[in-house]
C-alpha cells in the first residue's frame, strides 16, 4: 500500500531523478502480470542510471515504505525489496 507520506516520497524521487512519468506509462494491456515487469524494467533502468542523484529520498522511501529506520533500509537487499515494491498494485498505478 502507498500512503500518502510514501507516494510524496516517490514523487520526490521522480523528480528529482528527472524521471518523467509519461515515459514510464505503458498501456494497460489487461495483463497485470506482463505491465507489472514491463513498469519494472522501466523503472529499474531510471534508478540504475540516476539512484545518485536522489540517494538520500530512496532511502527515506524505503524506510517510510517498510516502517524501518533509514539505517536498517540501507541494509536491505536491493532486488529482493525491488521486487516487492513492483508486486505492490499501488506503486506501479502510481506510475500508470
Amino acid at each position: 500500500m502507498i500512503t500518502v507520506d510514501t507516494a510524496l516520497k516517490l514523487a520526490a524521487i521522480v523528480g528529482k531523478m528527472g524521471i518523467k512519468v509519461s515515459d514510464l506509462r505503458v498501456p494497460d494491456s489487461g495483463n497485470a502480470q506482463k505491465d507489472r515487469e514491463t513498469i519494472g524494467l522501466l523503472i529499474l533502468d531510471s534508478v540504475i542510471s540516476g539512484a545518485y542523484k536522489a540517494a538520500n529520498e530512496i532511502v527515506d522511501f524505503v524506510a517510510s515504505y517498510k516502517n524501518v529506520t533509514a539505517d536498517e533500509a540501507k541494509k536491505l537487499d536491493f532486488i529482493a525489496t525491488f521486487k516487492e515494491l513492483l508486486a505492490d498494485a499501488g506503486v506501479v498505478n502510481f506510475f500508470k
